[in-house]
């Protein structure tokens, strides 16, 4: 959940648990996100 709307999301090890399938899913919202222009940092 995000709140406020942040520009800048910062993450520690976001797939550590994820399956690969989950992972991937994760990473197309990253890049969804960066295209809206929020910085991710992991």
């Amino acid at each position: 959940v995000l709140y406020h709307d942040p520009e800048v999301l910062i993450l520690d090890e976001p797939t550590s648990l994820l399956t690969p399938e989950e992972a991937d899913s994760l990473f197309a919202v990253f890049r969804g996100m960066a295209q809206a222009e929020y910085g991710i940092v992991f």
